[in-house]
């Protein structure tokens, strides 16, 4: 076998091949997939989390230098994954795989995605809303440029699905408490 085409896995010297179940990452959900090896673990300065097999730190590293994440990496310090915890699969599951190429779409058809900043949700705003179609005619940016929503509070995202206030002055942007990024 050549070594340099398919390296060793890092074997622990107690636990062997160290293996981990990996779930979804978007979702939670496990995917029946398992990872071999020591799995080491860091968070980038903007707390994203990053695994590695041990040993290769460095490459990891290296490789989110030249995806322009520089910036986040900061001091990484590099910790062993607990032995037997799941970890996150490098890819979505199929039904993840699916919604987000429908909330893409929703997107290019007018869709406004959100997020609260209080809660975390996250979601799309459908683009035959009145709330939508305001906000790219207020910041003029027709379909299918991208456009997002970041909601201070979850009153404001509450607020967006109730009737529009009368008020032919006011920006949207102001009277529901968001920024468009």
């Amino acid at each position: 076998m050549n070594n340099k085409a398919h390296p060793p896995f890092p074997m622990h010297p107690v636990r062997g091949l160290d293996p981990h179940d990996t779930f979804c990452p978007r979702c939670g959900k496990p995917d029946g997939h398992k990872t071999f090896g020591v799995v080491m673990k860091t968070s980038l300065t903007d707390g994203h989390k990053v695994y590695a097999s041990k040993g290769y730190e460095q490459q990891v590293e290296e490789n989110l230098a030249k995806q322009g994440k520089l910036a986040l990496i900061g001091t990484l310090t590099w910790q062993e994954v607990v032995p037997g915890a799941p970890i996150p699969a490098p890819h979505m599951c199929q039904d993840c795989v699916i919604v987000v190429r429908q909330m893409e779409q929703d997107i290019e058809n007018g869709g406004v995605f959100f997020a609260c900043k209080q809660c975390g949700m996250q979601g799309i705003i459908k683009a035959d809303t009145h709330y939508a179609k305001e906000v790219r005619k207020q910041h003029d940016l027709p379909a299918p440029a991208p456009v997002k929503v970041v909601f201070n509070t979850c009153a404001d995202h509450v607020n967006v699905f109730q009737p529009k206030k009368e008020a032919q002055d006011e920006d949207p942007a102001e009277e529901y408490g968001f920024r468009v990024l």
